[in-house]
């Protein structure tokens, strides 16, 4: 395991030791809860297995996401599996309005998991990610118990191809405050979305256009412009919710019948 306040004092830059860190095959990052700054690219440029980043604060400057995100696959995509971020707090609000950036690119991570990880980023996406090539795609990680306010909170998109999107996916327990919370293309699959999520001020909630999506109960859709939006090649299950102050609750913009919806 690596402590981080043994290896540079807290509030220093942390970006070549971070690039350094983070290309371990397996290991534990602890932060001791310590504030850093993260001033360029965080690029995951090996083939990674079990790698965990917790208990620490990173304040990310607007340098950080020049040509890409700021936690980045190289081009090439190394495969990525069980990487975990539990208890990661990133002030992003320091990231450009144009071009449209990512803090987090999940592309090519299978088993993920993004933990109590609370991410503030009002001019870019919170996560976003998709396959780069076929059978590669994001599969069975899951956000559980994280807040994140950004354009978008996690964005599924695809490379136009099937097999192109992440599927298999899950998102729990999460708190939103962003342009959209959750936005799925096309070649999304099988995402279960629910069980406490709250979507709260956005301008929509849930925007699929992905196959076999589970929007379970439970979940919170608190003054937003639209609660739910499904595009014409959308399919999937949508339970009980909570709407409140929601302009549109439910928009079905192709076969409703591709839909199991429980009013």
């Amino acid at each position: 395991m690596k402590y981080l306040p043994d290896l540079l004092p807290p509030g220093s830059d942390i970006t070549v030791l971070l690039n350094s860190l983070l290309n371990s095959y397996s290991d534990i990052i602890d932060g001791g809860m310590a504030s850093y700054v993260i001033s360029g690219p965080i690029t995951f440029r090996t083939a990674i297995n079990f790698l965990e980043l917790r208990n620490v604060y990173f304040n990310i400057t607007s340098r950080a996401s020049a040509s890409g995100p700021v936690f980045r696959p190289t081009t090439t995509y190394p495969t990525i599996n069980y990487f975990k971020l539990s208890r990661v707090l990133m002030d992003a609000a320091a990231l450009p309005v144009s071009p449209i950036s990512t803090v987090f690119d999940y592309s090519n991570m299978s088993y993920f998991r993004f933990e109590d990880t609370w991410i503030f980023s009002p001019n870019s996406k919170c996560f976003s990610g998709a396959g780069r090539q076929y059978g590669a795609a994001p599969y069975y990680g899951t956000w559980d118990g994280c807040y994140l306010g950004g354009i978008v909170g996690v964005d599924g998109y695809d490379l136009g191809v099937a097999s192109s999107g992440p599927n298999s996916n899950t998102i729990s327990r999460t708190r939103f405050q962003c342009g959209t919370g959750v936005k799925l293309s096309r070649y999304s699959q099988n995402w279960v979305i629910g069980n406490g999520c709250s979507f709260e001020s956005c301008g929509t909630g849930i925007d699929t256009n992905g196959e076999m999506i589970v929007i379970n109960d439970g979940n919170r859709f608190e003054s937003c412009l639209k609660g739910i939006v499904a595009g014409s090649n959308s399919s999937g299950k949508i339970g009980l919710q909570y709407y409140s102050g929601v302009g549109r609750t439910i928009t079905l913009n192709g076969d409703a019948t591709r839909w199991k919806i429980d009013w």
